[in-house]
């Protein structure tokens, strides 16, 4: 059952009210940090100029370079920025879970990359970086007659065009949005069951705009499983017109399908603060001290011009170069000593600029001009930046990457686009411990944990020495799992890291290989042993003297019987 649109109309007002408090600091930010987004108070007419009330864009350069660093760090393109793992580690031990994890991992990550999720997906992070609250609607690609899974497509709804509300777990769960649509194209969308208006337009001025309302929001009983109708599924989804206050199609989702990520969220609010706030008072005081230094700029390259009443003869004073005015008295004109202080504009300009980078980490997140640093220092700022940026991933991972996570692997799961789960993955989910977790593997996600590695590579650094004396230290090390350790937190692939029972077979091939060896060897010397025995007997037969020179050898000295001469 969907509530009436008078009640979802009613519902988008209150929390349009919550909204219009948070505007005017979103479009000041807009105006002074991201000039391309500053239509939230106003709607900007495409291709008109965005940037009249920018005198500098530290603030602009600063934001972009820190959202690009989180964007690449978390969710790059280019790597593998995620992995899944059974919440149980005995499963984690299987084979056959590990290669069944590492496929639906290696197929979801083919679907996002072939998707429009990196370039939504920036658009996201500017806004959260800026406005500290963004938006990213993921749906099933519309594409008609294909077989099979058809994909996934994003998009990043812009500040300003849609609200939010919370469960009681602190999470978005509602939303709703507004976008015109014309006549025609609500025609194609939802149908010929649209309002009389509407469909008149659509046949005589077919692109007339009309604002529809798409409201997303727990249903009440709402149920999730495949054969669930899309109107008893868990989230409804309604269009409304919203000059006729009727009802354009009623739908569903499995899941909530909008991510909603914050940068930081005070207690009581919906909408996040971030680094667009902190700095949006500095950002407007260095853009009013440029805008001042190019006007005092100005003023003392073509400096004002003081002249006697009367004093100009026929009262034109020429500026251009080569010009001559003349003058009634040697003093009539002469230009004015402003006395600008250049030195304290670019002081006080330049500690804000230090002031904004440093609020987007540009400290921490941009290396030094010269010379390059050292491996240690590169590490260090990595875990600075790493304890800065700490809560903002836990919220990012929370709020974004894991509910995008999940539905991509619903969707693909019910499309039947990644196989089946293994016998003990279905065993384990029915006993309520088949939970699957996530596991980030981005630069920054990975970070967190190469602490680990670190650590193993520091302490065989200490013990090597200790070892040359003490062999048995290692002994307290287990060194195949911290091997195994070292390659999980590295990104080793599952197939390139052989199963226990595996390296044990060969460590016992090889002992037995070594024993046989070494067996062959010792029959070898024994072998040559006897041989060199016989070869000396050949040599000295019984009776025989031994050779002179060699004390104790005279003939008869064993008490033997003398040979008969």
């Amino acid at each position: 059952m969907i509530l009436d649109p008078l009640q979802l109309l009613a519902w988008q007002d209150r929390l349009l009210n919550v909204r219009r408090n948070w505007e005017p600091t979103w479009q000041d930010i807009a105006d002074f940090i991201i000039p391309n987004k500053t239509g939230i108070t106003t709607r900007n007419t495409p291709g008109t100029k965005q940037t009249t009330k920018l005198f500098d864009s530290t603030g602009n350069r600063a934001l972009k370079r820190l959202s690009a660093v989180v964007h690449g760090s978390l969710t790059s393109s280019t790597i593998k920025w995620f992995n899944l793992r059974m919440r149980d580690e005995r499963l984690n031990k299987s084979r056959a879970v590990k290669l069944w994890l590492e496929d639906t991992t290696s197929r979801m990550t083919s679907q996002i990359n072939a998707s429009n999720f990196n370039s939504e997906c920036q658009e996201v992070y500017i806004d959260l970086t800026g406005f500290a609250t963004a938006a990213l609607v993921v749906e099933e690609a519309a594409v008609k007659d294909m077989k099979g899974f058809p994909g996934i497509t994003n998009t990043a709804l812009p500040c300003g065009s849609y609200v939010i509300d919370e469960g009681p777990d602190g999470l978005v769960d509602t939303l709703f949005r507004d976008f015109p649509l014309s006549a025609i194209n609500i025609v194609k969308k939802f149908g010929d069951k649209v309002p009389d208006e509407i469909a008149k337009a659509a046949k005589e001025k077919p692109d007339t705009p009309f604002d529809v309302v798409h409201a997303i929001y727990p249903r009440e009983g709402g149920k999730s499983t495949t054969a669930t109708p899309a109107r008893d599924l868990s989230w409804a989804s309604v269009h409304v017109s919203k000059k006729h206050k009727v009802a354009l199609s009623e739908g569903g989702f499995h899941e909530f399908p909008v991510m909603v990520p914050r940068w930081s969220k005070c207690s009581g609010e919906t909408y996040g603060r971030g680094p667009g706030h902190e700095v949006n008072p500095d950002v407007k005081t260095l853009n009013k001290a440029i805008e001042l230094s190019l006007k005092a700029f100005g003023k003392a390259i073509d400096p004002p011009m003081t002249a006697l009443h009367d004093g100009i003869v026929g009262g034109d004073v020429r500026l251009m170069a080569g010009g001559i005015t003349y003058v009634t008295d040697k003093d009539a004109l002469h230009p004015v000593e402003l006395g600008s202080k250049w030195d304290v504009v670019k002081f006080k300009t330049e500690d804000i600029r230090d002031a904004v980078n440093k609020s987007f980490l540009a400290d921490h997140i941009t290396l030094k001009d010269s010379p390059a640093m050292t491996a240690e220092e590169v590490r260090t700022r990595s875990e600075m930046m790493i304890k800065l940026l700490g809560p903002t991933l836990g919220r990012i991972e929370t709020e974004l990457l894991n509910p995008f996570i999940q539905r991509v692997f619903n969707m693909m799961l019910r499309a039947k686009a990644i196989d089946a789960p293994p016998a003990e993955v279905l065993e384990a989910m029915a006993n309520a411990r088949g939970h699957i977790d996530i596991e980030y593997t981005g630069p920054l996600a990975k970070g967190q944990r190469i602490q680990e590695v670190y650590a193993i590579e520091r302490i065989y650094q200490f013990i090597t020495p200790i070892a040359t004396v003490s062999p048995g230290v290692l002994d307290i090390l287990d060194h195949d799992e911290n091997v195994r350790a070292a390659c999980d937190v590295l990104g080793m692939p599952v197939k390139g890291v052989r199963e226990d029972k595996v390296v044990k077979k060969i460590r016992a091939d090889r002992g037995a290989a070594e024993a046989d060896a070494a067996q062959v060897d010792a029959d070898r010397q024994d072998a040559g042993t006897v041989k060199d025995l016989a070869a000396a007997e050949n040599k000295n037969p019984q009776g025989a003297p031994f050779p002179p020179g060699i004390p104790g050898t005279e003939v008869g000295s064993f008490g033997g019987e003398s040979p008969q001469a």
